[in-house]
């Protein structure tokens, strides 16, 4: 997998990611108190997320988290495991935060904006789906980007805007964060995630 610059977390990426143009950002990694988080080769940042989704869920077929599970669910509901391997996957905050009741602090959040830039600019994304409605509303930025046209389908909607990158552009969306797609609920929004995949 290539490096992308300007990440402290690298974005795992699927061996057929190529095909789906398909790329999942979510908000943070919950890290512990001793987690070391930068660029440089000391650093525990750097592979995290990739080892995640690439050793902890598929080489484990483990899917304790229910932001992964609830992802694949929503994608497959027999499979949970397929779609990781057709799509990349980055957590835009660039700063471990320490557990599930950590709220970000305003110097994490302005890791956002340009790790979203950087990661649109290096994985050239035909598709990007943004898993956290405060972030795709407060967090990501509008420039460079238009607005298209609202969708809804199954009484769920999300606004789909066209961004520009270097050499291309992309149709993104935001969804709610999956691990407040309780149970097994995710499915429940997956008319409207087929339809954007099909714009």
């Amino acid at each position: 997998m290539k490096n992308i610059p300007n990440l402290n977390f690298q974005p795992w990426i699927g061996s057929k990611y190529e095909i789906t143009g398909l790329s999942l950002f979510g908000e943070s990694h919950y890290v512990g108190p001793n987690f070391r988080c930068g660029k440089g080769s000391d650093s525990d940042s750097q592979n995290f997320t990739r080892d995640i989704v690439g050793q902890d869920y598929l080489d484990d077929n483990s899917l304790k988290s229910p932001f992964y599970r609830n992802i694949g669910y929503l994608f497959n509901e027999k499979d949970p495991y397929q779609i990781w391997h057709s799509v990349a996957f980055a957590n835009l905050i660039q700063h471990g935060l320490l557990n599930a009741t950590s709220q970000p602090r305003p110097e994490d959040i302005a890791t956002v904006a340009p790790a979203f830039k950087s990661l649109l600019d290096g994985l050239k994304p035909k598709k990007v789906i943004v898993f956290s409605m405060r972030m795709w509303y407060k967090w990501i930025p509008e420039d460079n980007a238009r607005h298209v046209h609202p969708l809804e389908r199954n009484g769920k909607k999300a606004n789909v805007w066209q961004y520009e990158y270097s050499g291309g552009n992309c149709l993104a969306i935001g969804v709610r964060h999956p691990s407040r797609m309780y149970g097994y609920s995710s499915p429940q929004w997956w008319p409207l995630v087929e339809t954007f995949l099909s714009l």
